[in-house]
């Protein structure tokens, strides 16, 4: 009998482990298979719209837009009238989407490498998977780490990480200062035009 025990003990203690590994390796599945969807489009779309229109449908399915924008407002996003929170919303999608994807150029080959060691909360309900993203032509290496949470609809991105830097952070400090400095009609139109130079590759950095 205390041999059973001991093994029903095991059994349970395993459990929790398998479970984790089984997030962790779907969070890992995601983001290699949206790496590779990516590279693929980025090598052979035959325009730079058609590129941007199918990479931003990439992101649409992995990254949790509505969730991201609201952890960005902090708590300034209550204060927002319904209209106002979805002219945000609009607004930031965009300026997520064109900052993600002028990393990328049509037909510039690039390789990435995905940890297969994500990073797990203790709750069991947040990921982080590193990658880098190394561009032969320049020479360069970049480290974006993916921040995951659990949903009813699966594993989405509330936060991505480049070489060390939140995004989600360093938006939280620009969209705040300027909300509580010149309101909200001038962070829309901040981050209205930001999103504009981003896509015509007129600046390279995140705050407004």
């Amino acid at each position: 009998m205390r041999v059973l025990a001991i093994a029903a003990l095991l059994v349970l203690a395993s459990a929790p482990a398998s479970s984790s590994t089984e997030e962790a390796v779907s969070t890992t599945k995601i983001i290699s298979d949206v790496v590779q969807r990516i590279h693929k489009l980025v090598m052979t779309a035959p325009s730079d719209d058609e590129m941007r229109t199918q990479v931003k449908t990439v992101l649409e399915e992995f990254v949790d837009f509505p969730e991201f924008g609201k952890l960005c407002l902090g708590k300034h996003w209550p204060e927002l009238t319904p209209a106002q929170q979805g002219e945000y919303l609009t607004a930031f999608r965009t300026l997520l989407q064109n900052n993600y994807l002028r990393r990328f150029k049509r037909g510039q080959d690039f390789a990435v490498k995905v940890s297969d060691t994500p990073r797990l909360n203790k709750e069991g309900d947040r990921i982080e998977v590193a990658t880098s993203i190394t561009t032969p032509s320049d020479n360069v290496t970049v480290d974006v780490h993916y921040r995951f949470y659990k949903t009813p609809k699966g594993w989405k991105v509330y936060d991505i990480v480049v070489d060390e830097v939140s995004m989600m952070r360093n938006y939280r400090k620009s969209f705040s200062g300027v909300y509580a400095r010149d309101g909200f009609a001038v962070l829309l139109d901040k981050m209205t035009k930001k999103a504009v130079d981003l896509q015509d590759g007129k600046t390279d950095k995140d705050d407004l």
